[in-house]
């Protein structure tokens, strides 16, 4: 299944105005072993990685929190009590899913630096990308990321 993050995304652009993440990021962390950390396989620092640890690290993974907007994407095994925790401090939840789509320009604000070029290949089909242009030899060479089927790991 692919989730559409278009409409959570553009929310968390709308309320972004008095937004701190180093806030949110110390509330969590002042929890019982729960850590709120850029997630280490990136070097994008766009997502933090919330997770409950245990003393041998990593127990569970609970979902990740944009450090741009206020939006977090949860798994399913997510607490209650730290859902609401978010939610009164103004942070928009929805559940966590691999696959996912979004808006193209709503996508860029939430990863500027993505491991891999955003480019909506359906561009080709009613021309609005050219066949000398940099996005179609880009396209050709299979280095990039759809807007409308990706990875999440490729934002985070």
């Amino acid at each position: 299944m692919i989730k559409d993050l278009t409409d959570i995304f553009t929310k968390g652009i709308l309320n972004s105005e008095n937004y701190n993440p180093k806030t949110i990021q110390s509330k969590l962390e002042n929890l019982p072993n729960i850590r709120c950390v850029f997630y280490d396989d990136s070097p994008l620092d766009n997502w933090y990685l919330i997770t409950r640890d245990d003393e041998k690290g990593v127990a569970e993974y609970y979902g990740f929190l944009s450090y741009r907007f206020p939006v977090a994407l949860l798994m399913k095994n997510f607490p209650d009590n730290i859902r609401e925790l978010l939610e009164e401090n103004g942070i928009i939840t929805d559940e966590f899913h691999r696959r996912c789509s979004c808006d193209e320009d709503i996508l860029r604000k939430y990863a500027p630096e993505a491991n891999l070029p955003i480019i909506d290949d359906r561009k080709l089909l009613d021309g609005r990308i050219s066949f000398d242009s940099q996005d179609f030899i880009q396209i050709c060479s299979f280095n990039y990321m759809s807007p409308y089927d990706f990875d999440f790991g490729d934002i985070i």
